[in-house]
């Protein structure tokens, strides 16, 4: 059983062994020469040029183009991991929403597919189990893939709860019913005959912002992802930190207002029950019992004079506080306040540099983000302060999906050389 892969560490393997770091040189950059490659690993031309041919006759690199330099001298070959060599499958599964992408060996998506949630949550004593739904959905988008073969080699799987990922079981799950001890790793590569991983959905996330995104080239940061719930995930050297079995990034069971509501861990006033996407439309929904705020109201239906509530999402609730409504502007702010005295929390202890914000509810703007900045800077030790951003994510929703997808790449290629 694979274990969620580390990235690579120069100092850790023999040097006598050229053929990882090529690897991994050409997975960060895409095309390097033989010369750009030997800068890279520090290996000598030969052994670099040994490890190239091997790996193409290995079919798992070839030649793409020519790369001339600005000086006199002829051009030179580029190389790169051939993107049909192998296809690897990533799933997120969140409160909401489940999603399903292949990769291919290059790191880019090829094809995807998203489901509810709902349909995963566990089943009645001698139903389908989460492991068959999930696998029968790998083998729908693989039905469904433009590609005539994809053979997958590999599948990751991140969830939003609380999981073991040198097992690959997750523990449980707040925000699904049902989901405790599942041992999904085991289960789907059963099922799909195919080795499986395992991990935290944010820390999921977090490896696309590390390989792709605001996070890229950075050996420490912290993503929060803000959704239904609340995910952390801590990069610390260039890696993922896991803490004793998976438990660490706990951001939204930090307690943000005592007085708060009961989060479904049990605790009062955590983050995900102040700040989560339910916690944000509750709160509305409770001031909209007592007051009117005319751009949270939908046009008066035809036959009738009053007109009627919108469905409160936090969708709706950023279009009306880009409308100046004051309750939709309120709401999102006091959610923005109560994240930024968990990240102030976080960064008083961790002192990362950067912060990455994903997730539904950051897509709602300033009124949100720009509160989140406020409190840190008001909470945050002052030389921390300054010297932090705080960003919002760029990726998409697949962003999930696509880590655990470049998580099983790294140790597909750790293993293959």
């Amino acid at each position: 059983m694979w274990t969620v892969v580390q990235e690579y560490d120069k100092n850790s393997q023999n040097p006598s062994r050229s053929d990882q770091p090529v690897v991994q040189a050409l997975r960060v950059h895409g095309k390097l020469t033989l010369r750009q490659l030997v800068d890279i690993t520090d290996f000598s031309h030969a052994a670099v040029t040994a490890s190239v041919s091997m790996l193409r006759n290995r079919e798992i690199v070839d030649a793409v183009g020519q790369y001339r330099s600005e000086g006199l001298g002829r051009p030179s070959t580029l190389w790169r991991l051939r993107p049909g060599a192998a296809y690897f499958v990533g799933i997120d599964v969140g409160a909401a929403t489940t999603r399903v992408l292949i990769m291919d060996l290059a790191g880019q998506p090829v094809h995807a597919i998203s489901e509810p949630t709902a349909a995963l949550h566990a089943r009645a004593p001698g139903g389908p189990s989460v492991g068959r739904e999930l696998a029968a959905l790998v083998h729908r988008l693989l039905d469904s893939c433009p590609l005539p073969n994809p053979r997958p080699v590999a599948v990751g799987l991140a969830v939003s709860g609380l999981v073991d990922s040198e097992r690959g079981v997750c523990l449980s799950c707040a925000n699904i019913p049902g989901w405790q001890d599942l041992p999904l790793a085991a289960d789907l590569s059963v099922l799909l005959g195919l080795p499986a991983v395992v991990d935290d959905s944010a820390r999921a996330q977090a490896v696309a912002e590390h390989r792709v995104g605001n996070a890229r080239g950075l050996q420490d940061f912290l993503f929060v992802n803000v959704g239904v719930g609340i995910g952390a995930a801590l990069f610390m050297d260039g890696r993922p930190y896991r803490g004793p079995g998976g438990l660490g990034g706990e951001l939204g069971h930090i307690t943000v207002d005592e007085r708060g509501p009961r989060c479904g861990c049990g605790n009062l006033g955590c983050a995900e029950a102040v700040v989560g996407a339910r916690a944000i439309v509750r709160r509305a929904a409770e001031w909209l019992e007592s007051h009117t705020y005319p751009s949270l109201l939908a046009p008066e239906p035809r036959g009738t004079n009053e007109p009627r509530a919108r469905e409160l999402t936090v969708e709706n609730l950023a279009d009306a506080a880009a409308q100046g409504d004051p309750l939709a502007f309120r709401v999102l702010n006091e959610a923005g306040e109560h994240l930024g005295v968990a990240v102030a929390a976080a960064l008083n202890l961790l002192g990362s540099p950067l912060v990455v914000l994903g997730g539904g509810v950051v897509r709602s703007g300033e009124p949100f983000m720009g509160a989140v900045r406020r409190t840190v800077m008001l909470r945050a030790l002052p030389p921390l302060a300054r010297q932090v951003r705080i960003e919002a994510s760029q990726l998409d929703s697949l962003s999930g999906a696509r880590g655990m997808a470049m998580s099983t790449i790294e140790a597909y290629l750790r293993d293959l050389v």
